[in-house]
């Protein structure tokens, strides 16, 4: 709420640079969670359906807030002056999240969590080891959404289209 309260009044271009940099956030984890289908071998059917679903979905709509940000005009700088401050945001909610969920099922202490989360984050395939390029280009002036291409989401689309529904699709 009060993040919200330091916007009022502000260009509303600022609003759409924060959510075109959570935008870009957003879908180099999706991308990332595409291609590692396989950390979620354990979850519940449905839920792992949702999620890479949900994963599919944010890398199709990745240029969108950006898109609308150039065509009003938007300053590069103040791209990239948002996208840092989104940037500590993101990880520091990302940070503060996970730690209340490990300590709500009592793993928050135990070391196979530790060892686990350095893995998943920093090993050869993790999370921020194979997403930082991606998160590096927003910073370039010739960067946009799109150049960040792949093929993921819509083969999983393509390859699920039994498993959802399209809203507003004929029955």
């Amino acid at each position: 709420q009060k993040r919200m309260e330091l916007m009022a009044g502000a260009d509303p271009r600022h609003a759409l640079a924060v959510t075109a940099a959570t935008e870009h956030f957003t879908a180099i984890f999706a991308e990332w969670m595409l291609s590692h289908p396989e950390l979620m071998h354990a979850t519940e059917p449905r839920l792992k359906t949702m999620w890479l679903w949900h994963s599919a979905e944010e890398a199709e709509h990745k240029s969108t807030a950006f898109d609308l940000y150039q065509a009003l005009g938007g300053n590069q700088d103040w791209r990239i002056t948002w996208f840092k401050r989104i940037s500590i945001i993101f990880l520091s909610d990302l940070r503060q999240q996970t730690i209340a969920n490990l300590r709500a099922d009592g793993t928050l202490w135990k070391w196979g969590t530790w060892r686990s989360a350095a893995r998943h984050l920093l090993g050869r395939n993790g999370l921020l080891r194979q997403t930082f390029g991606a998160w590096r280009s927003y910073f370039r002036a010739d960067f946009h959404p799109s150049q960040q291409h792949s093929p993921l989401s819509e083969d999983w689309l393509r390859a699920n289209s039994a498993q959802f529904k399209v809203v507003g699709a004929a029955a």
